[in-house]
């Protein structure tokens, strides 16, 4: 249980996360949740990538894609790097699936279910010199996130940040494409902020977490960073203060003691 946001901005790409584990038992029956640093990852300092589901599976992705990024990135034709990112992914899932289906597979009946790999990958990454945002299903297959189309969502808090996601952008981006990764960190802060409040048992919390994919110098080389806690905290901030704007210009002519506690809308 988790969700990651990612966000293709005119710039750069956002991906954010929640901060917050789910244990379960062999039944998957939910027992507790445990706050972690990130869900978010940095590969070889040029790419980014988050995942929600198995975490079997999303080490596996995350350990080939480490040993094979230098190589699959030095591909200089977009449709070669997608097919070798494709193939990375898929094969781990397929041995994954693999393994699971020597072990847990009982003669005559229908396993289909519990050989299923549940996961679900976003990853951000250049490629001759232009960024983007890939979502990886179950099976391996990409979907690419352009400015047409730049927002991703995965996890049990998809049902809550997508609406809030179309709200922000309408009213942060012009619905459009957000221009900068700063319009884009400030859409994923508030997303996240407002579905870890609000996570309704979906085993979404904690602290967001940040992950940015921008040029550095002109290039791609050394490009990917996580947000550090004093710009989370102006961020978050400057959040804060349109908020209480909002609140101030549609309060202005009503009585204090009317007025509803500040901190009940959170």
């Amino acid at each position: 249980m988790t969700l990651i946001i990612g966000v293709r901005c005119g710039d750069g790409i956002v991906i954010g996360s929640d901060s917050v584990t789910t244990y379960s038992s062999f039944s998957g029956q939910p027992t507790i949740e445990q706050e972690i640093d990130t869900k978010v990852r940095i590969i070889n300092n040029n790419a980014l990538y988050a995942s929600a589901g198995e975490v079997g599976p999303s080490q596996d992705i995350l350990s080939a894609l480490e040993s094979n990024w230098t190589k699959i990135s030095r591909r200089p034709k977009y449709h070669t790097v997608k097919k070798e990112l494709s193939d990375t992914i898929s094969g781990q899932i397929k041995h994954y699936a693999r393994r699971k289906e020597e072990t847990l597979v009982t003669p005559g009946r229908n396993n289909s279910f519990v050989t299923e790999v549940g996961i679900a990958c976003v990853l951000a990454v250049p490629i001759a010199d232009e960024h983007h945002l890939f979502l990886f299903d179950q099976h391996g297959n990409p979907e690419e996130y352009r400015s047409e189309l730049p927002i991703v969502t995965v996890g049990s808090g998809q049902v809550q940040a997508d609406p809030f996601l179309a709200f922000v952008k309408r009213v942060a981006w012009n619905d459009k494409q957000p221009a900068t990764v700063k319009q884009g960190i400030a859409g994923v802060l508030w997303t996240l902020q407002y579905v870890i409040a609000r996570n309704s048992a979906l085993g979404v919390g904690g602290q967001p977490s940040i992950g940015i994919l921008e040029k550095a110098d002109r290039n791609w080389e050394i490009s990917v960073h996580k947000l550090g806690s004093e710009r989370l905290s102006m961020h978050i901030d400057a959040i804060t203060n349109a908020e209480q704007s909002l609140f101030d210009h549609l309060n202005e002519h009503v009585t204090p003691t009317t007025l509803p506690p500040r901190s009940t809308r959170n």
